[in-house]
């Protein structure tokens, strides 16, 4: 079998996975949305069927299906059923809350107008159960994968992350979704003092960068990311000397570029190099010229760890 084939496979089961993933939520969400407002008249009634009057159980048996049918065409119109749930974020989070300010908005309306005035407690208790049924399953993946991440993240490295920034935050993401990096991101260095003491997705910022040998011994760092783009290559230097001092492997980004064109990754980052520690921009020279000059001739190169003399 060829390998255009093992692809072609690979994609076809990815493609039946994800289907069958999206059929299952579906299904999900339809029963979840009509099951809440029957448990807010059932916790409205002491937690006993019997005790719900026929005047509130009627109008809901008669509007549960077609509400369970909107509550589907509007997830998906607003695109419930296509994020990877195990990256979810705070984008899906406004996009389910909007869902359902959306749908219970329109159930309030309608059951109350065309069928039956409900109890206040049925319209309350039913959108905050709606909610948690709907984020709950979604997050709950991701949720998972956290618990298993802390559980037999072990034999990760403890890794720092310098900068409490945009491009800080992706790489500690990134960082923590690759498994197959085994590091662990344990704290942030960032020289904003407003930053200091408070923490990003449960990662203490733990101070400037005079902190950093003192956060290396004491939370047992193995790695250093400096994830700041944007930062002059002077002040790339000093930073990097304070790192130099410990025994760390450190890494960093290109450049702003990489912010600006959404490709901050694990993958992008490279190991520090000679020229991270010029204080200045490597020197641009014209090598055709050089070359020309220098055909046929003996020559000696003095210096030549820096950028000029390699």
């Amino acid at each position: 079998m060829s390998e255009k084939e093992d692809t072609a496979k690979s994609i076809k089961r990815a493609m039946e996975h994800w289907h069958l993933v999206t059929i299952y939520l579906v299904i999900y969400d339809a029963f979840a949305v009509s099951f809440s407002y029957f448990a807010a008249l059932w916790l409205r009634f002491d937690l006993r069927v019997s005790l719900i009057p026929w005047m509130y159980l009627e109008p809901w048996l008669k509007f549960a299906p077609l509400y369970a049918v909107f509550c589907v065409i509007v997830f998906r119109r607003l695109g419930l059923y296509n994020s990877i749930w195990r990256f979810a974020s705070y984008r899906e989070l406004v996009r389910v809350t909007a869902a359902t300010l959306f749908t219970c908005s329109v159930h309030i309306l309608l059951i109350t107008l065309i069928l039956q005035r409900m109890p206040v407690s049925y319209y309350m208790i039913g959108m905050i159960l709606q909610f948690a049924f709907v984020v709950g399953i979604r997050f709950s993946y991701r949720f998972v994968l956290l618990l298993r991440a802390a559980k037999y993240g072990d034999d990760k490295a403890n890794c720092m992350v310098i900068g409490a920034g945009a491009a800080g935050t992706v790489v500690m993401r990134e960082i923590n979704r690759a498994h197959e990096l085994k590091d662990r991101v344990v704290c942030i260095i960032d020289d904003n003092s407003n930053k200091w003491n408070r923490s990003i997705e449960g990662v203490p910022v733990v101070g400037g960068r005079e902190c950093i040998p003192d956060a290396v011994e004491k939370y047992h760092i193995k790695k250093i990311y400096l994830a700041i783009p944007s930062i002059s290559a002077g002040e790339r230097k000093k930073i990097l000397e304070i790192c130099k001092e410990t025994s760390c492997e450190l890494k960093t980004l290109p450049g702003l570029y990489q912010l600006m064109l959404g490709k901050v990754t694990v993958s992008s980052l490279r190991k520090v190099e000679v020229e991270d520690l010029l204080g200045r921009e490597p020197v641009k020279i014209g090598s055709k010229e050089i070359r020309d000059f220098l055909d046929g001739k003996t020559v000696l190169v003095t210096g030549g760890g820096g950028s000029i003399g390699s």
